[in-house]
């Protein structure tokens, strides 16, 4: 069985998806960057000593006394498979991805509707981790890429005029094409988290102002 399409997704924190554009990939769309939170501070329980492939440390510690340096974990906000920290310093490896504690997603939650003024929601969140012992920290975003494959073969055509037309109608193809997929993908992110609403909107917001993210 022959596939109608492929679609791919880049990480833009390594680059954007023009390499991908280059081979025939249409970007359909670029995901708002995502927040993220670190600890402000590491202590002895930052050490992750169980685990010594994910420790830091330099050539000359090694030589020495292979001493690990602290290392802070981010803490996801949103996405599947994350699970609530005991404390700002919880590090442990138990299955999933490691989140907020549940005082600070409280904490979070009480804050203002983000639809109402999301300015003083996201100054208010800023707050709110920055008292749990944690700042901000964001990615930014993920491109989609399409590639049709049940169109012409763009590479015969030695008459420029034909291959921009193609060119052109295959990126509309394309367009529609994701549109109208089933299931359809979020174009950005959410959370019924109040205040984690708040500082997403925010980055979507700065994001397209072309500005990046503060407080």
């Amino acid at each position: 069985v022959q596939p109608d399409h492929i679609v791919t997704v880049v990480d833009r924190d390594w680059g954007s998806g023009s390499g991908w554009n280059s081979i025939g990939f249409t970007t359909v769309h670029v995901m708002p960057p995502i927040v993220m939170a670190i600890p402000a501070s590491t202590t002895d329980q930052d050490h992750e000593d169980n685990h010594p492939e994910t420790t830091i440390t330099t050539s000359q510690q090694e030589e020495e006394e292979e001493t690990p340096q602290p290392r802070r974990r981010r803490r996801h906000l949103v996405g599947a498979g994350i699970r609530s920290s005991s404390s700002s310093s919880d590090t442990s490896h138990k299955g999933g991805r490691l989140g907020l504690p549940n005082e600070t997603l409280h904490a979070l939650n009480t804050i203002a509707d983000a639809n109402n003024n999301n300015n003083n929601s996201a100054s208010e969140a800023l707050d709110c981790l920055s008292q749990h012992g944690f700042y901000p920290v964001y990615d930014t975003g993920v491109e989609r890429l399409m590639l049709l494959l049940n169109h012409h073969d763009k590479g015969h055509s030695s008459n420029k005029k034909i291959k921009e037309d193609n060119d052109d109608h295959d990126n509309k193809s394309v367009q529609t094409l994701w549109q109208s997929s089933v299931p359809t993908y979020a174009s950005s992110y959410y959370s019924g988290n109040s205040g984690i609403a708040a500082l997403l909107r925010y980055a979507e917001d700065d994001c397209c102002q072309g500005n990046k993210p503060t407080k």
